[in-house]
């Protein structure tokens, strides 16, 4: 592996060296009348280490969101203006009447800026969407919060954030919030993108237009009909690419369609695959409709979202189709998003669908979600002696980071790299570990070399050296809760449209399709929302239950081996081709292509937007929030019978999962669309 160069602050000593967070009852306690606790749950099995203090004067930045109002009447709303049987179908509000309809009472704002005003040394207050962008240090929140700030790592990238612990609000703040962003959240681990093992039809936007019958639709080229990609993970597109990918498979097309018409956020050039997928193939559908690109940065899953649906209702100058290939297949509180802050958001995608926006994601990657509840923890560094000393090892490196040390503490170092090797033998057997201490002048900071090895092939007599075997984790314990199938959030949503993958079976291209499976290294993310507050919508009900119905009962996962919820948001909604994507990357295509539901997500996303451009053409609204048009014209679809989503992520065998079926099913919902019988259905309203 490339090496890696990364600062460790001191190491706290204690029990456990997990981030594990730490309440810690401080001067609020004692100024404030009153407080409420608010607990963050311990992270782990995602390879977040704890790494000391940070400095008391590092920069820490929070935002918080007021409570909005009448937001059951909103959903009544959205619930008319997207239902094409409704009169009031398409009959959208603005962004400011949006905005006004929901805003926090004046009392909260007052409560928030009041508690906030003595914290922040500089406070950006958004009055219409009821927002506090908080900027103070370690020192100051501590101390308001009644908390404790912890630096964490990443094993394997080496990225290292800010965090709190369980902290403190007064009573009539934490009444007023909504949800607080920044404090405690996690950003979502980088995923390899899927490549097939072996080699699979190359999909082309040629391929999708024969595949879906795209026709008929001419785009105007105007500003009145936008789409947008957004993007959460670090990940930029390489506007050169994007030339190249046009001169290779839509040759045709003027050089302005290869151009994007506005960038949010940083606008660097890059080469991330899953930016490089999204902005193609949405483009290369839909050639000729105007996209955008929005960039959020990858530090705190929850807060990113936020951050970028807030933009969304920032102004009524906005794209009116998304498509995000962005989301979690697991315990949301793993990664430190909290039932306030996904309401919190879910908020937010309800008031941009009662603007007429479309917002597609793509449903996931891991299949139907098999996951244990409780994930391996990993055995523990003993604090005083955490290897052996004065050994060290060589042979076959699996990872080797530079970590920094502080020179008064000689065994932080090795604690470090002991909590590293431990929290990555969670995930994958190894054999040892060995830390070797850089020279470093008197007094000041010093690093040190912290490497993994997949073999040693010889043990070596080194002074200042530390070295560890490989630890299994200890087993289970005994009466664990059942395993769960988690679908993917936010595509789980009902304010959002959720894209599941297929393949072409056989791989004829042309032919009939099938869900993605083992081949293809991934599994169309799908199933039923396991969080209360997402139960199956109106719309869905029949569908949901129909599916029961229809599906061999045989196929079904077993009530007695995991635990899965059939009354919640099924999920997804509708499938497109997800592997085999020519995508291209430094100059050329990648071999093999591109695969996931983040391909399907962009491709059905570019064909609404065609579908958008149409009807604004006939002076007709922009479909807005897709859904109830989707389960009221389910012939507009091409049926997905054949596959399941019993393939996890790497190509591996979930124990439980789904089976495709007749009509719709949660693994490609209703199918793959029809675009002739697709736009004329849509016309028609």
């Amino acid at each position: 592996c490339p090496e890696h160069v990364v600062w460790f602050p001191q190491v706290r000593r204690q029990p456990n060296n997990m981030f594990r967070t730490v309440a810690v009852v401080a001067a609020l306690a004692a100024t404030a009348s009153a407080a409420v606790r608010v607990s963050v749950q311990e992270y782990s099995g995602l390879g977040w280490v704890r790494s000391g203090a940070p400095a008391v004067d590092a920069t820490v930045n929070f935002v918080v969101s007021a409570k909005q109002q009448n937001l059951e009447a909103l959903a009544q709303f959205v619930s008319e203006v997207s239902d094409p049987a409704n009169a009031k179908y398409g009959q959208y509000m603005t962004n400011d009447e949006v905005n006004a309809f929901t805003a926090p009472l004046a009392s909260d704002m007052a409560a928030i800026r009041s508690w906030l005003n003595p914290i922040c040394r500089t406070l950006e207050v958004d009055a219409q969407q009821g927002t506090f962008s908080c900027e103070t240090d370690v020192a100051t929140a501590s101390l308001n919060l009644a908390t404790t700030f912890t630096n964490v790592v990443h094993v394997h990238s080496g990225k290292t954030i800010v965090r709190a612990g369980d902290y403190s609000v007064p009573e009539d703040v934490n009444d007023a919030v909504a949800g607080i962003f920044g404090l405690h959240g996690l950003p979502l681990p980088s995923k390899p993108q899927q490549q097939p093992p072996q080699p699979v039809p190359a999909v082309t936007p040629a391929v999708l237009a024969e595949a879906y019958e795209i026709k008929g639709v001419k785009p105007s080229g105007g500003t009145k009909n936008r789409m947008a990609v957004a993007e959460f993970q670090g990940q930029f597109m390489n506007t050169s690419d994007l030339t190249e990918f046009f001169k290779l498979y839509l040759p045709d097309s003027p050089a302005s369609d290869s151009t994007v018409y506005k960038f949010h956020g940083l606008t660097q050039n890059g080469d991330g695959i899953e930016a490089q997928l999204d902005i193609q193939f949405i483009m290369g559908v839909a050639p000729g409709i105007k996209t955008e690109f929005y960039e959020q940065a990858n530090s705190d899953f929850c807060a990113d979202l936020q951050n970028w649906t807030n933009l969304l209702l920032s102004t009524d100058d906005i794209p009116l189709v998304h498509s995000v290939s962005y989301g979690w297949q697991g315990n949301l509180s793993q990664i430190g998003c909290e039932d306030a802050e996904i309401a919190a958001i879910d908020a937010n995608y309800m008031k941009v669908a009662a603007k007429g926006i479309s917002i597609i994601f793509a449903s996931g990657d891991s299949g139907s979600g098999y996951t244990a509840v409780q994930p391996p923890q990993p055995p523990q560094c003993d604090n005083k002696a955490p290897g052996t000393r004065q050994v060290g090892y060589e042979g076959d490196v699996l990872q080797n980071l530079t970590i920094g040390i502080p020179p008064t503490e000689p065994l932080e170092g090795p604690l470090i790299c002991c909590s590293i090797a431990r929290e990555t033998g969670v995930r994958e057997k190894f054999a040892g570990w060995t830390f070797s201490p850089h020279t470093c002048a008197p007094g000041k900071s010093c690093t040190g070399s912290c490497v993994l090895f997949k073999t040693i092939t010889k043990t070596t007599h080194a002074s200042k050296d530390w070295s560890g075997k490989y630890i299994a984790p200890p087993p289970p314990p005994h009466n664990q809760p059942l395993p769960i199938l988690y679908p993917s959030w936010p595509a789980s949503s009902p304010y959002v449209t959720s894209v599941g993958a297929t393949r072409f079976h056989n791989d004829k291209v042309g032919g009939e399709e099938e869900a993605v499976n083992i081949e293809d290294h991934f599994g169309s993310g799908g199933g039923f929302s396991i969080w209360k507050q997402f139960p199956a919508p109106d719309y869905q009900q029949s569908a949901i239950a129909d599916y029961f119905k229809n599906v061999a009962p045989s196929t079904l996962p077993d009530p007695t081996k995991v635990n899965f919820n059939k009354d919640g948001r099924g999920t997804p909604d509708v499938a497109a081709l997800g592997t085999g994507f020519a995508v291209v990357n430094n100059g050329k295509p990648i071999p093999g292509g591109v695969g996931g539901t983040s391909a399907s997500a962009p491709t059905f996303a570019g064909i609404i937007g065609l579908v958008n451009e149409a009807r604004i053409q006939a002076g007709k609204p922009a479909m807005g929030l897709l859904n109830k048009f989707i389960y009221a014209n389910p012939d507009v679809f091409t049926d997905i019978v054949l596959g399941s989503d019993k393939w996890g992520r790497g190509g591996g065998t979930l124990p439980a999962g789904y089976n495709c079926s007749v009509g719709w099913d949660p693994v490609t919902g209703f199918g793959t669309p029809i675009f002739p019988k697709l736009l004329a259905a849509a016309m028609a309203n």
